[in-house]
């Protein structure tokens, strides 16, 4: 009888011990399990800051060929042709985001990067916003959490040549 309750009582505190295993682990065990997820299948629509600088620090010469660049590595959505409706609401974005930038003096920023050392703020036209997050930041991302990353902002000439970029951490 002593070896019966005995058993029972092992028994008994297994369970417990798997149920509270069972209830507490996606708290505590899913950030490792969600950032193996997004390193092993980094194919979303948004970038890794790693793959987005290696592309940007490969030179890309205008929009459509940073593009094209971005789409072998992510899902990435058409920029509008200028017959397509939403081309002009896409030039106002650039445009607005451009005056922004003009307006709080970040063009005149050390931290742009721009393409084969030529500073040249007065031609930029349209900006252009990237965001790019880590794959730990999305693990958080999607637990609830730290919602940041990295944006990347890409200036464009008014012919969308690629002049230089610009970091900013969320």
């Amino acid at each position: 009888m002593k070896k019966m309750k005995t058993m029972f009582r092992w028994m008994g505190g297994a369970v417990l011990a798997l149920a509270l295993a069972c209830i507490t682990m996606p708290f505590g065990m899913g950030y490792p399990f969600l950032y193996i997820k997004y390193s092993l299948d980094p194919h979303g629509r948004i970038p890794e800051p790693s793959r987005m600088e290696k592309i940007l620090q490969e030179y890309p010469s205008d929009l459509d060929d940073l593009e094209h660049r971005l789409s072998e590595y992510v899902k990435t959505d058409p920029i509008p042709r200028p017959s397509e409706p939403g081309f002009e609401e896409f030039l106002e974005q650039g445009r607005e985001e451009a005056s922004r930038y003009v307006t709080s003096g970040k063009l005149k920023s050390v931290s742009i990067h721009w393409y084969h050392g030529k500073r040249r703020p007065d031609e930029v036209a349209y900006i252009v916003q990237y965001r790019a997050k880590s794959a730990w930041d999305r693990a958080k991302a999607d637990m609830g959490g730290h919602i940041g990353g990295t944006n990347y902002d890409v200036l464009f000439d008014r012919d969308w040549r690629i002049l230089g970029w610009l970091t900013e951490e969320v």
